[in-house]
Order: C-alpha cells, then structure tokens, then sequence
C-alpha cells in the first residue's frame, strides 16, 4: 500500500444555467474575430465562464466573412460588443470584461461600473 495513488474522479461541471430561461432568450453578448487568432482564443477562453456565471450567449462572429466588418476590426480584434456598441477590445482581464457587461446591463444586476477596456 505504501507509494500507491489514490485518484478521485470529480464530476464534470455543468453550465449554471436557470432552468426557466432558454438559451434563445439569453442576452447575445458578440464576439468579433477571426480564424487562426490566438488572442481571439484567448478571448474566447476569458469570456465562455462569464457567459455561464452571468446568463449570457457568446455569438463569434468571423470578421472575414464581411468586408465591413474587416475593414472596421482588423487591427483591433478579438472585440466584445453587445447591442451593438464594442464593450471591450484586447487586451482585457477577466474583471475589466465583467465590469464592463454589468455596466451594459448585462447579468441581471442591473448597471455596474464600466469597463475603460
């Protein structure tokens, strides 16, 4: 027995999600950027656990496929926005992104600090 490992299997963490609400009518919080971007990544991996802590869906969005769009966020992505208006551009924290959604309401805590991001 002496030098044997003992290993416990956690259960698999499942979105917080309130039973009442579908994921259609969860606010859409947009995430602007483009294939093969690794700070977009990063985003992605920053902003997944808000979405499921603060009942939002993450809509990416491939700035390529828009020539607008391109034109707009090429040297700025990855971008959060919602309602239209850009919440946050790289670089961000995890705690700047927070503050700058619960300043657009986002959350259901109503207006919070905004985020300089």
């Amino acid at each position: 027995m002496f030098g044997a490992t003992l290993t416990m299997r956690l259960p698999r963490l499942r979105p917080a999600r309130r039973p009442d609400v579908a994921a259609a009518e969860l606010p859409v919080v947009t995430l602007y950027r483009r294939p093969g971007c690794g700070l977009c990544d990063e985003a992605e991996h920053i902003i997944a656990p808000l979405a499921n802590r603060m009942q939002f869906r993450v809509e990416p969005v491939d700035i390529e496929t828009d020539e607008a769009l391109l034109k707009r966020y090429l040297f700025e992505i990855p971008v959060v926005a919602f309602g239209g208006n850009d919440l946050a551009t790289w670089p961000f924290s995890t705690a700047k992104l927070e503050d700058a959604l619960r300043g657009a309401a986002i959350g259901g805590r109503g207006p919070g600090v905004g985020g300089d991001a």
